[in-house]
């Protein structure tokens, strides 16, 4: 069902969910770094605050990530109030880090990047292990000592190498290296590779080959050479 609302004085038509993807599907440029819609909200970075008015209400500030859109909504995606705490955000995270997508957003501010670190402690890594059931790593100490690491500091046995962690970090602060998924300077696990049965290349994990229960190990490219052969040869 289309929904109403008006964005930076512009009326749009959006879909139910989330205002985040809501004003990204509608070309606003919202930095974020704690959202993937497959994931879920979790709030934690703040970048994507936003200001809305509902119901004749004042203007209030809230993270768009968390914020199911409303018909008849108001949004400010841009207003002073909203730069200033954007800037504000930056600014701590480019004391600490020195990813890319934060020297992009403090270049757009002029801040200095001060920080030596990848990890934004979004913590993506972290939910999207735990939401498919495995929970193999997670966060660690608080405030600047806060961290993403295996239990107890030792590479753990519960992950399975599925590599979803890697695939959602926004930074490349969590890598997988000849078997080891590696976040800084800690091994979270290690894991023996196994290679395609045609051309050997590396392709998945040990312990992911036996979750997935699939009987061929075969990269991409000789999966679609299979799967053409037998469409082909069955003409």
């Amino acid at each position: 069902m289309a929904i109403k609302i008006e964005v930076d004085g512009k009326n749009y038509e959006v879909e139910e969910g989330k205002l985040l993807d809501a004003l990204i599907d509608l070309g606003f440029d919202i930095p974020h770094l704690c959202y993937h819609k497959a994931i879920g909200s979790y709030g934690a970075c703040r970048l994507c605050l936003v200001e809305i008015k509902e119901n004749g209400d004042d203007w209030k500030i809230v993270t768009s990530c968390s914020t199911e859109v409303k018909e008849g909504m108001k949004v400010r995606t841009k207003s002073q109030r909203i730069r200033e705490l954007r800037r504000g955000i930056v600014e701590l995270l480019a004391n600490h880090t020195s990813s890319d997508i934060v020297k992009e957003l403090a270049s757009l501010y002029k801040i200095e990047v001060k920080g030596d670190k990848k990890c934004v402690l979004c913590g993506l890594c972290v939910n999207v292990c735990s939401l498919i059931g495995i929970s193999a790593i997670s966060f660690e100490n608080r405030g600047i000592e806060r961290r993403v690491n295996a239990p107890f500091g030792i590479p753990t046995e519960f992950c399975v190498g599925c590599l979803a962690c890697t695939n959602l970090c926004p930074t490349g602060a969590i890598r997988f290296e000849n078997g080891k998924l590696i976040v800084g300077d800690r091994i979270l696990a290690e894991h023996k590779l196994l290679r395609c049965e045609r051309c050997g290349k590396e392709v998945l994990t040990k312990k992911h080959h036996e979750k997935l229960g699939i009987k061929e190990i075969l990269c991409e490219n000789c999966k679609k050479l299979v799967q053409a052969k037998k469409y082909f040869g069955s003409r």
